[in-house]
């Protein structure tokens, strides 16, 4: 089975919406404008989405809490909006948002004041929220002043963090901050973390700037921080690429002149399972896979596991499967306290009708599964599939 990881929040009692918490008013977003025009407040809005986790936690531990809920009453008109439903759907596309939670501190007016993004303690949300009152280090300033960062590796600096914070795009930002650089701001530490945190991609200026000045780079940071730099934006871009040929056509032609050689055949490698992957030949997938996995992933258990989940979904040639079926078996070895390293060892085994030993691992991973408090329903259907084999 392919494992989601997620983090698990144990709450000593169960907390309810009442008073004490935020009061979330029930009306539409009109509505909600009004009631703050009135009462001459900010709004605060809940942007989720019904399979959020983070929104969830947000909603079941944070807004609760008596210390969140007196502040946010007294100060804002609190909405909450589904952003698949209803005026969601033309808020989210209104305020740009594409990730969730996104939490957004509008004037009366709609106008954007402050945003901000994620699952964060009730300490910092309040003072997120502080700053929207008070108009101090927010998401709207910083757009306003954005003129700053221009020659400016620390102003820069506070102005990416703000938008990362946000979720808020700024690749276009990013290139004007590099389109005007100096070669006085590489000695900045500021400019450091901003190429560390924020140059993601082999297509921005920032990367640009580095090997059009590689002896320059090399000679602040070191060959191997540089050529980490140089692996790391090329694999951000590998991992989004999709079925792009003529971007995949670009990208392998930035990892034979840029990276360094030791790198080179992994990126290649990686790159032709990634594009192989968004194709419906199954062939040419399996093949990518094997020579990736075979060369560079035997020693790490979560991929070997991941590709063999992948082959039992996606492969039917059996010769493909049973390199999967060495793959979750080594994932095992490495990992014999994991059940879902069982699970799709079976599932492999199934696939390629070893019922005995199938059933066996299906077994072993319900056994574990449930000592640890886990659903194996998943895992149960599996082995009743496996029993019907002849």
């Amino acid at each position: 089975m392919k494992k989601i990881l997620s983090i698990v929040f144990i709450v000593g009692s169960i907390i309810t919406l009442n008073a004490q918490g935020i009061v979330f008013e029930k009306g539409t977003f009109a509505e909600a404008k009004a009631k703050a025009k009135a009462e001459g407040k900010l709004i605060f809005m809940d942007a989720f989405t019904v399979w959020c986790g983070p929104c969830k936690q947000l909603a079941k531990n944070i807004f609760p809490t008596p210390e969140v809920g007196d502040y946010f009453n007294k100060n804002f008109i609190n909405v909450k909006m589904d952003m698949e439903k209803g005026e969601g759907i033309e808020l989210a596309k209104t305020y740009a948002i594409n990730a969730y939670p996104t939490l957004l501190f509008l004037n009366a007016d709609g106008e954007l004041a402050h945003r901000i993004c994620g699952l964060m303690p009730k300490e910092n949300l309040l003072e997120e929220a502080k700053n929207a009152v008070t108009g101090v280090n927010t998401f709207s300033l910083a757009q306003k002043t954005k003129g700053k960062i221009i020659g400016n590796s620390t102003e820069a600096l506070k102005y990416f963090q703000m938008m990362d914070n946000a979720c808020a795009r700024y690749d276009k930002d990013l290139d004007l901050f590099f389109s005007n650089f100096s070669p006085l701001q590489m000695n900045e530490e500021a400019t450091v973390k901003i190429f560390a945190d924020y140059v993601t991609s082999s297509n921005s200026k920032g990367f640009e700037y580095a090997v059009t000045n590689q002896g320059e780079v090399i000679n602040k940071w070191g060959a191997e921080k540089y050529n980490q730099f140089i692996k790391g934006a090329i694999l951000n871009d590998i991992n989004r690429l999709g079925s792009n040929k003529s971007q995949a056509n670009a990208i392998s032609e930035k990892i034979n002149k840029y990276a360094d050689i030791n790198d080179r055949a992994y990126l290649s490698a990686l790159l032709k399972v990634m594009l192989a992957e968004s194709s419906k030949n199954t062939e040419e997938y399996a093949t990518a896979v094997i020579a990736y996995v075979n060369q560079f992933a035997m020693q790490d258990a979560n991929q070997l596991n991941n590709y063999a989940w992948s082959f039992y979904e996606k492969v039917e040639q059996r010769q493909y499967l049973l390199e999967a079926e060495k793959w979750a078996e080594l994932a095992c070895s490495m990992q014999k306290a994991d059940w879902h390293a069982l699970d799709t060892y079976a599932a492999v085994l199934y696939k390629l009708k070893k019922k005995e030993q199938a059933a066996i691992e299906a077994e072993k991973a319900i056994s574990l599964g449930k000592r640890l408090g886990d659903d194996m329903s998943e895992t149960e259907a599996l082995l009743k599939k496996i029993n019907q084999l002849p």
